[in-house]
């Protein structure tokens, strides 16, 4: 799209990008993150320590990077890439400072990946940053079309959900129940509030279509 000159088309397919794969991360992570407990004990006889906190940090951390490689994608479309990298590169670079840091003043091993995330967000607006200056986009109005609907996705998925995961007392019946919820809250969340009017009537489209071809199978 860049090459031929469509740099409408291609911010188009960036914020679309952004916003699919953050929705198909978040409905696979969300309930996983909520139930790590439960899988964890039953995929592991004894879970060792930190082996929880860090299942749900890893997963917040992809849901947070995933919002990112779109628009990278589209940064290297343009060619322009030199000081792209060097610029991400020393962002990232930070992890590790930073991680042996607070590791070294004794915080406890989670710290690597809450500043995996920080950093991850740090490099987001990086990369957004480069995006602007190459495809000449509004900062604002990406953020107020794409990450804004995206947060209030978030916030309108977890109530029932969590209210769900401390009212059950566990096991079988409570991942059930709160993994159903999870995905039903999100589905509904996603569809009237991170989808606009087109992006809604090309997922309903989409879907017959989809389970036809799997039943046909």
């Amino acid at each position: 799209s860049y090459a031929a000159n469509e740099t409408e088309y291609l911010i188009f397919i960036i914020k679309r990008g952004v916003k699919f794969c953050f929705f198909i991360m978040f409905i696979i992570s969300f309930p996983a993150i909520l139930e790590a407990d439960f899988l964890m004990n039953l995929w592991l006889v004894d879970v060792p320590a930190h082996t929880v906190s860090f299942v749900r940090l890893v997963l917040i951390y992809s849901t947070v990077e995933v919002m990112s490689i779109v628009p990278a994608m589209g940064q290297t479309a343009t060619g322009d890439i030199k000081y792209f990298q060097i610029a991400t590169s020393a962002v990232l670079l930070m992890n590790f400072v930073l991680s042996a840091i607070f590791l070294k003043l004794g915080s406890e091993p989670e710290i690597v990946y809450v500043i995996s995330i920080l950093v991850s967000v740090c490099i987001l607006v990086v990369r957004l940053l480069f995006v602007r200056h190459s495809l000449k986009i509004s900062i604002r109005d990406f953020f107020r079309t794409v990450y804004v609907r995206l947060l209030f996705v978030v916030v309108s998925s977890v109530v029932i959900p969590v209210t769900l995961y401390y009212v059950m007392d566990g096991g079988w019946l409570g991942f059930l129940v709160v993994s159903t919820a999870c995905v039903i809250c999100t589905a509904i969340s996603v569809l009237f509030i991170g989808c606009d009017q087109e992006e809604r009537r090309y997922i309903l489209s989409f879907a017959p279509k989809t389970l036809s071809k799997i039943r046909g199978k």
